[in-house]
This record gives structure tokens, sequence and C-alpha cells, in this order.
């Protein structure tokens, strides 16, 4: 992306779309903004202002552009200062072009859709593809039934030498008690 271009151009809808896709690959991702597609750090040029503007944007997008809406605790946004090589230090206040790093944590058994036309998407590599909502709610909960299932057969398993070991423990029980009543009289 060109420095030149503003924060402001960037479309709701398409940022809403990755961090769609980035919510439902189960592992989160980070969305940059101020980095060109050969990954050179361009940065964009956001006073301080347009950087408050910015983010409250996300936050609005997080809460009408996604459904369910996102937690405040899935996402982060950072605005990194861009240090031109050979250039000085500045304070941080005194920085105009900056990289814009949106962090996105996914979260387990949530599928997340598109507000606007109900569509879900998932990564695929660098990609952002529709995906199918209900494939991505059943995988889930396919593997939850597995791992009942095979819980249940590692208990059921264990049931006949629990029931050796009860039947041991009676008998060995009985023994002791009847040899103690006879011993008495």
């Amino acid at each position: 992306m060109s420095s030149e271009r503003s924060a402001l151009q960037i479309s709701e809808n398409n940022l809403a779309m990755f961090v769609c896709s980035f919510l439902n690959n189960g592992m989160g991702g980070t969305i940059f903004y101020g980095i060109n597609a050969n990954g050179i750090v361009e940065g964009m040029k956001l006073n301080r202002l347009e950087r408050d503007t910015f983010r409250k944007g996300i936050d609005r997008m997080m809460g009408r552009s996604i459904y369910p809406e996102v937690r405040p605790s899935c996402y982060d946004v950072s605005f990194i200062p861009v240090m031109r090589s050979g250039g000085k230090i500045l304070a941080l206040s005194a920085h105009r072009t900056w990289v814009i790093e949106i962090q996105i944590k996914a979260l387990p058994h949530v599928v997340y859709t598109m507000a606007s036309n109900h569509k879900c998407y998932v990564r695929q590599g660098t990609k952002c593809v529709e995906g199918i909502a209900l494939t991505l709610r059943q995988d889930p909960a396919e593997q939850a039934k597995k791992e009942i299932e095979k819980a249940v057969q590692e208990f059921k398993a264990q049931i006949p030498v629990a029931k050796e070991k009860l039947v041991m423990f009676v008998r060995d029980y009985l023994r002791k008690t009847n040899s103690s009543e006879f011993e008495s009289l």
C-alpha cells in the first residue's frame, strides 16, 4: 500500500471479510496496512485524529459488520511508527507515518459470518475464500462426538477389570468375616 493512501479509504466490507476469515480459521492472524505486496514497509500517513477515527471504525465494524459481534478480547489494533533508515528518531507524537497492525484471535467453536450477506469466509493459504458455515459448525461437533465416544469405549473396557477387582474384594471380605465368626465360637 502506498503511504499516500489514507486509512479512511480502506473498505470496511473488505476488512470485515478478512477479519471473518481469520476468526474462522481456528488460529487467528494479523492484518497489516502500510506494507506493500513486496513486503516493503511504506506506512500510512496518519495524524492523531485519523488514528483515533480508524480505531473507532474498527470497533464499530466488529460490532456491526460481523455476526456474531466480535468481542474486544478477540482483536487488537496497534499503530507502529515507521522509522526511515538514516532518519532521526522522533518522539511518538512527532511521527506521521504508521503501519497499522490488526491482530485477530480466533475462538474455537464459533463460526463468524458477514452481517451484510450472511456468508462465511475462511483463510486458504493467503486468500480469503467463501466457506460453508454449516461445515465449520459440524467439524468441532464431530470432533467432540468422537472424543466422547472414545472416552465411553475406554470406560467400557475398564468395566470387566473393575468388576473382577470388586468380586475379589467381596470374596476376600467374606472369607475374612466368616473365618473371624468361626474363631469367636
